[in-house]
């Protein structure tokens, strides 16, 4: 069974999990730490050349965003590498808003995100994502791809709380109609999402999260637990066999 994985850090490390757990698998994983939505959903067209059987897009933080970028050396000190590559194409990854702003963060970073920032609120950077999240479940619906979707956060929630490390809010809930539009349109029957909410909430509820080794990600318990989770819920869905 071919099957693709993508998304941010918190997919990074799961092609093994994903492989145990679906015995036979062949697991390409196209996901990279700090990635924001259009990176993942790029990732998934850029892969249509090949013939997958399944594929998993767990989705990051709804105001992060990248910008393809044609000379990434501009981009890259060694201490900084929130960035990314397919097939050729380099992305430089934002983090989100405020991510690009530590004392790692070469000056063209800076200078790349520092303007972009500055003319997009909290509610279009969530349009941006959503965009992305709607166009990618189309194509998807379109090639009869199997699939399912997952988050590392739950924003969906009206009650989503901000978390400082994360910086993210609630994408329902602000003024204008056209990012609940969006939120209308995805097809949540496809989704992981537990009574607790994406990755992130579930394994800090579940204890599977060492604030003392890593506030944000979590241990290898907690990935097993919601790997292992998703998969018996995909066979139960007869959606894996």
């Amino acid at each position: 069974m071919n099957i693709l994985i993508t998304g941010c850090s918190f997919v990074t490390e799961l092609s093994d999990l994903f492989a145990k757990a679906i015995p036979g698998s062949k697991i390409t994983n196209l996901s990279a730490a700090g990635a924001g939505n259009r990176y993942i959903a790029d990732s998934v067209v850029a892969t249509a050349r090949e013939k997958f059987d399944f594929i998993y897009v767990s989705w990051t933080g709804l105001s992060r965003y990248d910008v393809c970028v044609e000379d990434i050396s501009l981009f890259r000190n060694p201490d900084w590498g929130s960035s990314g590559d397919l097939y050729g194409r380099q992305y430089i990854f934002s983090g989100g808003e405020g991510g690009w702003l530590n004392k790692d963060t070469p000056p063209m970073v800076k200078l790349l995100f520092s303007g972009y920032h500055k003319f997009l609120s909290t509610e279009q950077l969530h349009y941006n994502s959503l965009m992305e999240i709607v166009k990618t479940q189309g194509y998807l619906k379109s090639l009869g791809v199997p699939y399912y979707f997952g988050s590392m956060l739950n924003q969906f929630d009206p009650k989503f709380n901000e978390w400082n490390n994360f910086a993210e809010k609630s994408a329902v809930g602000f003024p204008t109609q056209g990012n609940q539009d969006l939120i209308d349109q995805i097809d949540f029957d496809r989704w992981f999402l537990t009574e607790h909410g994406g990755v992130y909430e579930t394994c800090k509820n579940l204890g599977y999260i060492n604030p003392e080794v890593d506030p944000v990600h979590p241990n290898i318990d907690g990935y097993c637990y919601c790997v292992n989770l998703l998969v018996d819920h995909l066979r139960q869905k007869q959606i894996l066999k």
